[in-house]
């Protein structure tokens, strides 16, 4: 049993990186790191279809041990990926030498009844002011290359909403200004009794005050410093009253689905509302799992009966 490297030890090595964040305790009974299946299939998809870039898993809970034989089927899937890092976060250490510094001493964050969602939200604001990169909350199955994605841009989850489920910032220049931005009214008008005005929150404020529009329609790069913010489509193509969609398996619908989702770049399944719509492998096929099987495939097949 070995512990997982701490990132400000061994922090990425190329500025396109992929990141995902881990802020629960996920750890089995003998202490070792575990993912959920779907979890897995997330960190799966974007380090098969980015192969040339590095996907970064960070943990800020605490995780215990990896095993040098694990025995986990969804933990091999994922380490026969030679692209997938994981990596352990003090979140103190880390916002050392960042513009929230100050405010992590206060461990005002520790009130707050949101303290997981709020963490989440915190740490991924910090590994891209750090290193810059992209960020995908562990509930998205990736669907196409990000090669070609700009260097700063978000996507759209509502008309006047800018989600932080994903988001890319170059590592200087202006991704470095807006992170910080970000980063900073965040942390200034962080409310931790109140759940909505974070994440999402903070960046489409600062980007409304940076493009000087409110509805992200009419964000263009030329009035956001180059910044692109996608169309709900891209990332969100089927809102979150409609999250079920993703689990019918009636055979019209799932093609409906399918044809409003083939352009997306990924596919977000909205983890808060359908963690528990289990998905078993011997009912006839819906739309998430038409993706698990295209995109996540070792992680699929070592997932048991339910996905």
């Amino acid at each position: 049993m070995y512990s997982l490297e701490d990132i400000m030890k061994s922090p990425p090595k190329h500025a396109r990186t992929i990141f995902f964040h881990h802020t629960t305790c996920a750890r089995d009974k003998n202490g070792t790191v575990t993912f959920t299946a779907r979890q897995a299939c997330s960190i799966e998809s974007a380090a098969k279809l980015n192969i040339n870039q590095d996907v970064f898993v960070l943990f800020a809970a605490q995780v215990g041990s990896l095993s040098n034989n694990p025995t986990s089927p969804i933990f091999k899937a994922l380490t026969s990926y030679p692209n997938i890092y994981l990596r352990s976060v003090n979140w103190y250490n880390y916002a050392i030498h960042t513009p929230a510094q100050e405010w992590v001493k206060r461990d005002i964050i520790l009130t707050s009844p949101y303290y997981v969602a709020h963490l989440s939200d915190f740490i991924r604001l910090v590994t891209l002011y750090k290193y810059g990169g992209i960020h995908f909350d562990l509930d998205f199955i990736i669907q196409k290359s990000l090669d070609d994605m700009p260097a700063n841009f978000a996507g759209a989850e509502q008309s006047d909403v800018i989600s932080n489920a994903v988001f890319g910032i170059e590592s200087n220049y202006i991704g470095h200004k807006i992170i910080e931005m970000i980063l900073r009214e965040h942390t200034q008008y962080y409310k931790p009794r109140e759940l909505l005005p974070h994440g999402s929150g903070s960046i489409t404020r600062v980007m409304q005050k940076i493009c000087h529009r409110k509805k992200t329609l009419e964000m263009m790069p030329e009035f956001c410093w180059g910044f692109k913010v996608f169309p709900e489509r891209t990332f969100f193509p089927i809102p979150r009253w409609s999250w079920r969609q993703y689990f019918d398996t009636n055979a019209t619908a799932l093609n409906e689905t399918l044809h409003q989702i083939k352009e997306s770049v990924a596919v977000h399944f909205w983890n808060s509302f359908s963690q528990y719509r289990n998905v078993m492998k011997s009912e006839p096929r819906n739309v998430y799992r038409f993706l698990a099987e295209q995109f996540c495939p070792k992680v699929f097949q070592a997932s048991g009966p339910y996905f």
